[in-house]
């Protein structure tokens, strides 16, 4: 490969590592942001939903589960 060929790989890479860095840190402020958009304002849901843990939700949720199976 030519230097110039080296080059366009290196900076393809640095640009799909930078795509994917904001993707990631995108999704982890909607997991927070979502809970907030489907709780009635003022209340909990019942069960909390952890933060920490996530095989209580989604499906798993019995709120978020019935959101997800409109």
């Amino acid at each position: 490969m030519s230097s110039s060929e080296d080059d366009m790989i290196a900076t393809a890479e640095m640009i799909q590592k930078g795509a994917n860095s904001a993707r990631a840190d995108d999704m982890k402020g909607m997991k927070a942001a979502i809970i907030n958009w489907f709780t009635p304002k003022g209340q909990t849901l019942n069960p909390h939903i952890p933060c920490n843990a996530k095989s209580s939700r989604g499906f798993h949720h019995e709120h978020t589960g019935a959101l997800l199976s409109i």
